[in-house]
């Protein structure tokens, strides 16, 4: 019927660290950023580069299965050493 498909594809899978935001890192993304609950650092490498904001990121390490929503992309000081993600758990 010409309906768009949601399905999801394997990007890359890497290890993280995933860290909550609390106190005043939550209070000062309440700006533009509501709903952004948690900051994920991952290495940076070409195919990590391609991660975009409309990408979801699966912690395969929770049970069940934790999604988040990436809100934004950071490359902390153009350095190409790591790639920060602000992040929204659904």
């Amino acid at each position: 019927m010409g309906q768009p498909v949601d399905t999801w594809t394997t990007l890359v899978t890497r290890r993280a660290s995933l860290e909550p935001l609390n106190g005043r890192e939550y209070l000062d993304a309440s700006g533009e950023n509501a709903d952004v609950s948690t900051r994920i650092r991952i290495r940076y490498d070409a195919t990590v580069a391609r991660v975009k904001p409309y990408d979801k990121i699966i912690d395969g390490a929770s049970s069940p299965n934790a999604v988040y929503d990436i809100e934004s992309v950071i490359v902390p000081r153009e350095r190409n050493r790591e790639i920060v993600l602000m992040c929204r758990r659904l």
